[in-house]
Formats: C-alpha cells, sequence, structure tokens
C-alpha cells in the first residue's frame, strides 16, 4: 500500500482554500491578488497616459513605469509558479482530508466588503503617493 504523502499547511493555504468547495464567489484571495495585480497595472497606464499625454519622457516617471511593469511582470509570475507547484491537485484534496470543514467555508459578507475597501484605500493611496513622488521631483 502506497503511503500518503505528509504536507505541511500554512496560512497562505488557508487563504487559498477557503470557499474553494462552495459556490464560485469572490473570496479574500481575489482582493490580495487584486491589490498586487491592479495597484502597479494602474500606475503603469496612468504613467504611459502622461507620457503620452505630454509628449515628454520625464526620468522619474520612466523609472515609475519601468518599476511598476517589473512588479507586475514578478507578481503574475509568482502566480503562475504557485499555481503550479503549490497549489496542486493533491496538495488540494490532501487539505480538505485534513480539515472537512472549511471546504464549504465562506468568510462573512463584511469581512469581503473590509478586504475589498481596504485594497482600495491602501492601493490608492501607494498610487497618490508615488505620483506625489513624481510630480515633486519633475520640477
Amino acid at each position: 500500500m502506497a503511503q500518503r504523502r505528509k504536507y505541511k499547511f500554512n496560512w497562505l493555504d488557508y487563504l487559498y482554500y477557503t470557499g474553494k468547495g462552495g459556490p464560485p464567489q469572490w473570496g479574500l484571495w481575489f482582493y490580495i491578488e487584486g491589490f498586487f495585480v491592479l495597484t502597479p497595472l494602474v500606475l503603469l497606464s496612468l504613467c504611459i497616459i502622461v507620457m503620452v499625454g505630454e509628449q515628454t519622457v520625464n526620468t522619474a516617471l520612466l523609472r515609475t513605469a519601468i518599476l511598476a511593469a517589473c512588479a507586475l511582470a514578478a507578481v503574475l509570475y509568482s502566480k503562475w509558479l504557485l499555481k503550479k507547484h503549490r497549489f496542486t491537485p493533491e496538495r488540494e484534496r490532501a487539505y480538505f482530508r485534513r480539515y472537512p470543514q472549511r471546504k464549504n467555508y465562506s468568510y462573512p459578507f463584511y469581512i469581503v466588503i473590509m478586504a475589498f475597501l481596504a485594497s482600495g484605500i491602501s492601493g490608492g493611496f501607494l498610487i497618490f503617493y508615488i505620483l506625489k513622488w513624481i510630480n515633486s521631483s519633475a520640477t
């Protein structure tokens, strides 16, 4: 008889697998991904819009656009790596064998709303302060 593989689960597994067995809906993991993907994407698009609109190349703006593109690429690549190597179907089955009560668990609505607001506000403040820094270094 083959011996089952032992997995060590941590907080990352808990966030990823929460609500996986239930109906498809936006869980907490969606907002965590949204913050790390949408913030550099919005920053990159704003930098491109400003550079095209002004028809000039600002070095601080160009650096920020390059850093935002690199951050976006790193986040998307790490997401692909996590999905391929960490969150495998075998690992998911082992997780739900160990914690069957978590299969159909979904966060209460107010926690999902708070996660949405927190990720949106923190992303907005981050973009605001980066653009404020660009504006102060350009003048």
